[in-house]
């Protein structure tokens, strides 16, 4: 089973974002794309709440994970892409699937 942690650990690799960022105020592009492609993929993958998406984030209160899930979303419906480094032409959609199965593999080595 998926858990927050394998998300975590997935983009934050993915995007060279040290964990302990996301709990700060820091709003550079990596950053910000992390926060909402954990926030998203924890919605849609996990029975985690925004809350207990929040708290393990890092974070005092939900809606900044609900607004960063909202904002990828957004994102998708627009066919954006990731416009960071040698993923600058993949589109957040296929992104966010290519984490989520660097999630899944993540698990699956979990016992």
């Amino acid at each position: 089973m998926i858990q927050y942690a394998h998300i975590e650990a997935a983009v934050t690799v993915a995007l060279n974002v040290r964990p302990e960022s996301l709990a700060s105020p820091t709003r550079s592009p990596e950053v910000v794309l992390a926060r909402q492609v954990i926030a998203y993929l924890c919605r849609e993958h996990t029975t985690l709440s925004f809350p207990e998406i929040a708290r393990m984030m890092g974070k005092s209160t939900h809606t900044s994970v609900w607004d960063a899930d909202r904002r990828l979303r957004r994102r998708i419906a627009g066919r954006e892409n990731v416009g960071l480094g040698y993923r600058e032409k993949q589109s957040i959609a296929e992104f966010a699937r290519c984490m989520y199965s660097d999630a899944r593999k993540l698990a699956k080595g979990s016992p």
